[in-house]
């Protein structure tokens, strides 16, 4: 994004779209179930900051209606390293921010792409992201003249189309293995990794299932070699062997 506070004074169209997601943002907080006591509330793509203060607010007005007793709450801004930082902790900390409605809010910042994990499990309650995961994490192996994918045609429309659908299932289930086996690349490591995750959910249901005539040495070679198996398979080809986990709300109601 242009620096110096450009973005923000030039970003009409992305101010619409989050006053558009407004009400939808409040009644998303409205139906957190009661069992949710995180306190993040993450802003993914934040830029400058300008479109962030009126979500944030809303989604802190939301919170505060959730517990009679304000609790501490953390806003975090998420963007890449290259950001400009200063500008968005000036619109953050300036005048008309969220800061000047709610007490015990504590902003901070993340320099990382949202296309990787940017927070410990079950630590974020609401996560509010506009205009932003229509950026790719890299540019695909396409031609010249490919500025905007909506103008691309032929094999790097195609490109454009499957690198967008990595990039948003990426952005709903990382795989927090295969996501590491990204940085450090190390395949025994990797395949380490995501068996002892498997291992760690399915051994129960899977010891249960053994004949009960198996003494404990044979049920230990068994299981031992169900996951040996699967290790090798992940090992050989990690970009099919990771787990592609995906969350789907679904709201039921009695008629």
């Amino acid at each position: 994004m242009a620096g110096d506070g450009f973005y923000n004074a030039h970003s009409p169209q992305q101010a619409e779209v989050a006053a558009m997601s407004e009400d939808a943002l409040r009644r998303a907080v409205e139906m957190l179930p009661a069992s949710v006591n995180a306190t993040v509330i993450a802003d993914y793509g934040c830029s400058q900051g300008g479109n962030s203060i009126r979500p944030m607010r809303v989604v802190l007005d939301a919170m505060r209606q959730r517990t009679p007793i304000p609790a501490p709450l953390s806003v975090v801004h998420c963007d890449l390293p290259r950001n400009d930082w200063s500008t968005l902790f000036e619109t953050v900390f300036g005048p008309n921010s969220y800061l000047d409605d709610h007490e015990l809010v504590f902003p901070s910042a993340i320099g990382r792409s949202f296309y990787e994990p940017l927070f410990p499990e079950a630590t974020v309650a609401v996560g509010w992201s506009g205009t932003s995961v229509l950026w790719l994490s890299g540019r695909p192996d396409v031609g010249g003249g490919n500025l905007f994918s909506r103008l691309a045609a032929g094999e790097d429309k195609t490109r454009w189309a499957l690198a967008a659908a990595n990039d948003w299932s990426t952005f709903l289930a990382p795989d927090p293995a295969y996501a590491a086996f990204a940085v450090h690349g190390d395949i025994e490591r990797f395949a380490d990794d995501e068996v002892a995750q498997i291992r760690g959910w399915s051994q129960p249901s899977l010891t249960e299932a053994l004949d009960s005539a198996r003494d404990a040495r044979g049920v230990s070679a068994a299981i031992d070699g169900v996951f040996a198996s699967i290790r090798a398979a992940v090992a050989a080809d990690p970009t099919t062997g990771h787990c592609d986990w995906t969350m789907s709300l679904l709201t039921v109601s009695r008629v």
